[in-house]
């Protein structure tokens, strides 16, 4: 929570999106990009280890002020948004 409240404070809400890091999880794939973005230690949150568990961020967004538009927001509509205004014939 305190990441996400982060970046909409500095960056409004319009910016805060998921980033897709659940990709990791092989531990012999894995390596070369742990190791090229200086994250060996990486960990994951409690009960948001795959991307099944996002629902469990939800209620929790809820709980630190987010309204259901922002969460919508933050759970995939600014990524879509980015995609069309970026990616050639996204607004087509």
């Amino acid at each position: 929570m305190k990441q996400i409240r982060y970046i909409a404070n500095v960056g409004g809400i319009d910016v805060v999106g998921l980033g897709p890091d659940w990709v990791l999880g092989d531990p012999v794939r894995d390596v070369r990009y742990l190791h090229n973005t200086g994250q060996e230690d990486l960990t994951w949150a409690k009960g948001l280890e795959d991307s099944s568990e996002l629902p469990n961020l939800w209620d929790p967004l809820v709980g630190a002020g987010f309204t259901a538009a922002e969460i919508e927001k933050i759970a995939g509509g600014n990524m879509l948004r980015l995609f069309k205004d970026v990616l050639p014939g996204g607004n087509d």
